[in-house]
């Protein structure tokens, strides 16, 4: 029986590439690693584990929130979860899953307030709009990112390669 099936995948890249690890979210965290480590032992042949940086997003996302308004065409911003200077957790939800963060002023200038007093997202959800895409996203897409780690991208299964392509290369984009 197989429990998962887990693909390391090179995404090129002239200035930005990057080794991909898609494993299955099925559910427990202890399942993940596992997963995470099934993959780098098949890998260890050729490449080491070492040799390579996690892209952490933390500055992306940062960028993303302040830019949302402007970029409602490209994204937009629904849950929403922040550390505030101090270290403390702060959580932002829009009353329902389709809202964009961005329809309440107050909340959206507060997060802008929290990431200027030194905070920083650690997790955010992102509805890619296809409008926007070219031919790259058949269908809005929906990703998390941050969900266990600043440098994971949570994407549905059956994505295509060409809509990851197009959110890796937006996320390049915001990390610049």
């Amino acid at each position: 029986m197989i429990e998962s099936v887990c693909i390391a995948r090179w995404n090129s890249h002239p200035d930005h590439p990057l080794l991909e690890l898609r494993i299955k979210l099925a559910g427990r965290l202890q399942r993940f690693k596992l997963d995470i480590n099934a993959i780098w032992s098949r890998l260890k042949p050729a490449l080491q584990q070492e040799d390579f940086d996690p892209w952490d997003f933390r500055k992306v996302l940062d960028r993303m929130l302040r830019e949302c308004q402007e970029q409602a065409d490209v994204y937009q911003v629904g849950l929403v979860n922040l550390k505030d200077s101090g270290d403390g957790n702060v959580r932002y939800t829009p009353s329902t899953e389709h809202e964009p963060i961005d329809t309440n002023l107050t909340r959206l200038n507060t997060i802008h307030q929290l990431l200027e007093d030194g905070g920083q997202c650690d997790r955010l959800v992102m509805n890619w709009m296809s409008g926007s895409s070219g031919d790259a996203l058949d269908e809005n897409l929906r990703t998390y990112a941050g969900s266990r780690g600043a440098n994971e991208l949570v994407v549905r299964a059956q994505t295509t390669e060409r809509a990851v392509n197009y959110v890796t290369d937006q996320l390049r984009h915001f990390a610049s």
